[in-house]
């Protein structure tokens, strides 16, 4: 009647503030001291199971990981996992020149 542990197999964030700049692939991962683990399987919507599941699209995720012990008891877990691969675009703000021909009379003051 002691349901398995349950867990997930995956990188550490690479990112900071707990954020993934790059794929994160994840498998499943638990055990069973009693009968022994008869299948691992992971999910992003809860109902459809894999083997194991790659995210590689910046979002916002809830992972589930579901293990099933072969006398039939079953524990899922859940974490989130966020993502954000796309590098931001810098820009900086030069005024329009003041004087003819596109010259500037005075210095201009660039701003981020």
């Amino acid at each position: 009647m002691t349901p398995p542990t349950a867990g997930f197999s995956m990188a550490s964030p690479d990112g900071t503030n707990g954020w993934y700049v790059s794929a994160v692939p994840v498998t499943p991962a638990g055990s069973d001291a009693t009968s022994g683990v008869a299948s691992l399987e992971v999910s992003s919507d809860n109902a459809t199971w894999l083997p194991s599941i790659t995210f590689s699209v910046d979002g916002n995720y809830t992972v589930y990981s579901r293990v099933v012990d072969t006398a039939g008891n079953s524990r899922t877990v859940s974490r989130a996992i966020h993502i954000d691969r796309t590098a931001p675009t810098p820009f900086i703000t030069i005024p329009v020149p003041n004087g003819l021909a596109g010259w500037y009379v005075s210095a201009p003051t660039a701003s981020p």
